[in-house]
């Protein structure tokens, strides 16, 4: 099995089990043209609710992903803080 075929096979079990979030590595660079276009398909239709973030490259000219998330290191060292939630009435 080549490394196109794991791809698509890891995708089709993706479909299957429908996960909230899905993170992945390069996993769209190793894809020949036509799987990855069927693959940002269904990510774009029936798996749009997947939460999808890609820890690989930055193809940003590619236009499928369409924000970046940039992580920092805290230069006063790790905390935690936490999420401040809003309690005013709307």
């Amino acid at each position: 099995m080549n490394e196109n075929e794991k791809q698509r096979l890891a995708f089709a079990r993706v479909c299957l089990r429908r996960p909230q979030w899905l993170v992945v590595n390069g996993a769209f660079d190793a894809l020949d043209p036509a799987s990855r276009a069927r693959i940002e398909a269904l990510f774009a239709g029936p798996l749009s609710d997947v939460g999808l973030v890609d820890i690989g490259q930055d193809h940003a000219s590619e236009g499928f992903f369409t924000r970046k998330l940039h992580l920092v290191t805290d230069p006063s060292g790790p905390t935690f803080r936490p999420v401040e939630h809003s309690t005013a009435a709307a």
